[in-house]
C-alpha cells in the first residue's frame, strides 16, 4: 500500500496526463477528479484509471483537447458533444450548461455524447450542489460494453449503468452515487490489480457461472456483472434499462447494442434550482428535518451509527487530507510503470 498526500498524487497524475498529450487545464481537471475519487474512498474511479486513459489516448479513443460543442438547445435543454475529450472535462462543462439554464428557468437538462469516461458521478452532483442546485446524473457506456447481465441472464446485455442524485445543504451535500451493478467495473479492476477476489454474487464467468475471480470477468472470453439487488436484482436491472434510455437514446449516442465498439460515456444531466417549486427556505427546512429524523434512528446491534448519503465520503476526505491517502500496491505499480513509459518520474 502506498501512502501519499492528496496534492502530491494530484500533481503526479496531472504530469502523467500532460505527458500523454493533455493540455495543462484539462490535465488539472482530470487529475483533480481522479485524486478526489481516491480521497473520497472510491479508488474504482481514481488512480486506477490512468493506465486505461493513457492506453485509450494512444489508440485514438480519447482525443485530448477535443472540442466541447452545444449542438442544439432550448431555454431548458441542450444536446452537447464532447469531441471525445476526457469525460471529466466534458461532464463538468455539461453540468455548467445545465446550471446556467436552471438559474434562468428553474430547470436545466443536458444530454451529452461523444465523451470518454466521465468518472465518479457524485462529483457532478457535488458541483451542482455547490451552486445551490438539486441534480440527477445518469450514464451508459455510449451504447457499447454490454457487460451487465439482465436479471436471470447468463451474458451481458447492458453497460454497467450508473446514476447519482445530489441535494445541497449546510455542511456536506446529500449525494447518492451508485452503480446499477452489484460492483462497479472499477472495483473489479482494483481487485484484479491487487490480486484479490471480489465478494460472492457479483460476477459471472463466461459460461454464466458465479465466480469471485476478477480475471473471470475480464477473460477472454469475458464474463458479466450482476445487477444490483441480489435476489431482487430485477429492481436494479429495471432501473438500468431506464438509465440506458435516458443517457443513450436522448443523447443520440445510442442504447447498449452489439456491434457498438467505441466505449465512453453518454450522459443525462438534470439541474434544478432549489426554489423552482416550493421556496428555498421551505425546501432547506424539510431536508434538514429529514436528515435529523434519519440520524436519530437507533443503530442495530453491530452498527455504529446511521450515515446519510454522502456522509462517509465527506469524512473520508477529511481523514485523507490529514493523514494521507492510501493507493493499492498493484494500482500504484501500474501507475508508476505507465508514468515511466512516458518519461515522467514518480514522486
Amino acid at each position: 500500500m502506498k501512502t501519499i498526500s492528496f496534492e502530491t498524487l494530484r500533481d503526479f497524475l496531472a504530469r502523467v496526463l500532460g505527458a500523454a498529450g493533455a493540455n495543462a487545464a484539462d490535465a488539472a481537471i482530470v487529475a483533480e477528479h481522479l485524486a478526489t475519487s481516491d480521497l473520497a474512498g472510491h479508488p474504482s474511479h481514481g488512480t486506477v484509471r490512468i493506465p486505461q486513459y493513457v492506453d485509450l489516448i494512444q489508440k485514438g479513443e480519447i482525443v485530448p483537447g477535443g472540442p466541447f460543442r452545444v449542438l442544439s438547445e432550448t431555454p431548458v435543454t441542450a444536446l452537447c458533444s464532447g469531441g471525445w475529450n476526457f469525460g471529466q472535462v466534458n461532464a463538468r462543462r455539461a453540468v455548467e450548461v445545465a446550471i446556467a439554464k436552471a438559474r434562468a428557468s428553474g430547470l436545466g437538462a443536458v444530454a451529452l455524447r461523444d465523451s470518454a469516461h466521465i468518472g465518479r458521478l457524485g462529483a457532478y452532483s457535488e458541483q451542482a450542489a455547490a451552486e445551490g442546485m438539486i441534480s440527477f446524473v445518469a450514464v451508459n457506456n455510449h451504447g457499447a460494453n454490454p457487460v451487465m447481465a439482465p436479471h436471470g441472464g447468463a451474458e451481458g446485455r447492458l453497460s454497467p449503468e450508473a446514476l447519482a442524485f445530489g441535494v445541497p445543504r449546510t455542511g456536506f451535500p446529500l449525494v447518492q452515487d451508485m452503480s446499477l451493478t452489484v460492483l462497479p467495473e472499477g472495483k473489479v479492476r482494483v481487485a484484479r490489480n491487487e490480486g484479490k477476489p471480489v465478494p460472492p454474487d457479483c460476477l459471472l464467468d463466461a459460461k454464466g457461472r458465479p465466480t469471485t475471480d476478477p480475471n473471470d470477468f475480464y477473460g477472454p472470453p469475458r464474463g458479466a456483472l450482476l445487477p444490483l439487488g441480489g435476489p431482487v436484482g430485477y429492481k436494479g436491472f429495471g432501473i438500468a434499462v431506464m438509465v440506458d434510455i435516458l443517457s443513450g437514446a436522448l443523447s443520440g449516442a445510442g442504447c447498449t447494442l452489439p456491434g457498438r465498439m467505441r466505449s465512453g460515456n453518454a450522459a443525462f444531466i438534470l439541474a434544478m434550482r432549489a426554489d423552482a417549486f416550493a421556496s428555498a427556505q421551505e425546501t432547506a427546512r424539510e431536508v434538514e428535518s429529514l436528515a435529523t429524523w434519519i440520524k436519530s434512528c437507533p443503530p442495530r446491534p453491530g452498527a455504529a451509527e446511521i450515515l446519510l448519503p454522502g456522509e462517509a465520503e465527506a469524512r473520508q476526505k477529511e481523514r485523507g487530507r490529514q493523514a494521507g491517502m492510501e493507493v493499492g500496491s498493484g494500482t500504484w505499480g501500474r501507475l508508476v510503470e505507465t508514468a515511466r513509459t512516458l518519461g515522467v518520474t514518480p514522486p
